[in-house]
């Protein structure tokens, strides 16, 4: 499966704060952007609870939008 959220700046500080003992918790939607289709794997559902290099990584619905604007 491909790794939905590859914002590398985040991702580290996230990593690097879980390394150092901080429990983090992530709420986010299930991941479709930029097509507003969701990603290979994942469908649509009330909540997902996931780990991710030991933080929890909580997604939530939202309402995908399928037009061409970044707004």
């Amino acid at each position: 499966m491909v790794k939905p959220e590859p914002a590398l700046l985040v991702s580290s500080l996230l990593e690097g704060l879980a390394a150092r003992g901080h429990e983090l918790d992530v709420v986010t939607g299930f991941p479709n952007y930029p097509q507003g289709e969701l990603y290979e794997g994942y469908r649509q559902r009330l909540r997902q609870v996931q780990r991710d290099n030991g933080i929890r990584v909580v997604r939530t619905p939202l309402y995908p939008s399928h037009d061409n604007s970044r707004g």
